[in-house]
């Protein structure tokens, strides 16, 4: 079990907790002022493209460019082993939560992960100085078979779980990579590398690697001495299964869930992305002073009044759509398409592609029915959507475009 150390720091963004764990709920960032308003002619800045539809009923997941040049999907699955997984070890996987690797270009099935099983909120980034995968998740089980210390109705020796790979099929075993405090529940995380030299003159110092934490606190009121949201990993050698430091501090202020995070070694930022109903960004060089975003990443189509994200896309996931995967909706997917807005009133669990100067700079999240009234009674549906920014050339280029 990793030790996880304690930092205190200086006042920093603390993500809202969530009505339930299947909610992303958007706060308000004190420090940087009020969200800015919605343009009235709201674009996104990429064209809107479809990747895959339903995939194991969870919905985060983390879109890479391997080491063989080719891009990949880190996909949450639920308990539908036998929809992303067919030929999975059905005895094993049934009744967990687990992850699964996805080719884009066809949408196969490249491995699905065992030693995952029981974890949940997935995200995935890359080490590239070193060819290894990191995924993290937090050790609660959402396939309803048994509960993880995670769970609401454990909440003791909660834990950020860590696995690796250097091929995309054989896996590290589960290492608990950050511990949290009993009391406290982790759901979605999101992880980048920094830079031992951009970070070491940061207040809290160096650091290779950054992990954003969205915590449910299971006693009311918490002391915010006990609050967190950023935890730093103070190793230098790329080991992320260890020397994790959680950042405490007693002036927290609510901003985002589904929380995502990307580092700008040359200009020192940190850029953070989340929320459910739409999907919106802010950025800071020491997490203290936050710079909101001049407008949202993604909307619903419930709030543009038409969807922005429902074309099949003819480049990714070209097996999926044609039907030569097996067990996917795809008639059902495509009826969903066409009348998004009559469903379609969140947005959430985004997250970016790809570090590196050869890009692409790409947004995969999904697109579902949170945020709709309580009266309402259509049939649920979610599916990853994404789109290629094709006028920016590189992911820093994309980011910095929204400022």
């Amino acid at each position: 079990k990793a030790t996880v150390s304690v930092l205190n720091c200086f006042p920093h963004l603390h993500y809202t907790t969530m009505l339930s764990a299947a909610l992303c709920a958007v706060g308000v960032l004190s420090a940087a002022g009020a969200v800015p308003p919605v343009p009235k002619d709201w674009a996104p800045l990429y064209p809107g493209e479809v990747f895959t539809s339903k995939n194991g009923g969870s919905a985060e997941s983390s879109p890479f460019k391997w080491t063989d040049g080719k891009l990949y999907v880190m996909h949450s699955s639920g308990a539908r082993a036998d929809t992303d997984c067919p030929n999975a070890n059905a005895t094993a996987f049934a009744g967990y939560s687990f992850f699964h690797i996805r080719e884009m270009a066809s949408g196969r099935v490249v491995a699905c992960v065992e030693e995952s099983i029981g974890h949940s909120f997935f995200s995935a980034a890359v080490d590239n100085e070193r060819g290894r995968l990191w995924v993290f998740g937090s050790a609660q089980n959402r396939g309803g078979f048994k509960a993880g210390p995670c769970q609401q109705t454990v909440s003791e020796g909660c834990y950020v779980g860590a696995w690796s790979s250097e091929d995309l099929v054989t896996w590290t075993p589960t290492a608990e990579s950050v511990v949290v405090p009993d009391k406290t529940m982790i759901f979605n995380t999101g992880v980048t590398f920094t830079s031992l030299d951009a970070t070491k003159e940061s207040p809290f110092g160096a650091h290779q690697a950054i992990m954003v934490l969205e915590p449910r606190y299971a006693t009311k009121p918490v002391n915010k001495s006990e609050m967190y949201s950023f935890a730093l990993n103070r190793g230098t050698d790329g080991d992320l299964t260890k020397n994790w430091e959680l950042m405490f501090d007693p002036m927290v202020r609510p901003i985002l869930g589904c929380p995502s995070i990307r580092y700008d070694p040359e200009e020192r930022m940190y850029y953070v992305l989340g929320g459910g109903h739409i999907i919106i960004m802010a950025r800071s060089k020491d997490l203290i002073t936050w710079e909101w975003a001049k407008q949202p990443m993604a909307m619903p189509a419930i709030t543009l009044g038409h969807a922005y994200l429902n074309r099949v896309s003819g480049d990714y996931y070209t097996e999926y759509w044609n039907g030569s995967l097996p067990r996917t909706p795809v008639d059902a997917g495509r009826a969903f398409l066409h009348n998004m807005t009559s469903w379609n009133y969140g947005v959430s669990d985004a997250d970016l592609c790809c570090d590196g100067e050869d890009g692409p700079a790409l947004i995969m999240h999904i697109v579902s029915q949170q945020f709709a009234p309580r009266n309402w009674t259509g049939t649920p549906w979610n599916y990853q959507g994404g789109g290629l920014s094709t006028a920016h050339p590189t992911l820093l280029a994309f980011l910095k475009a929204h400022f």
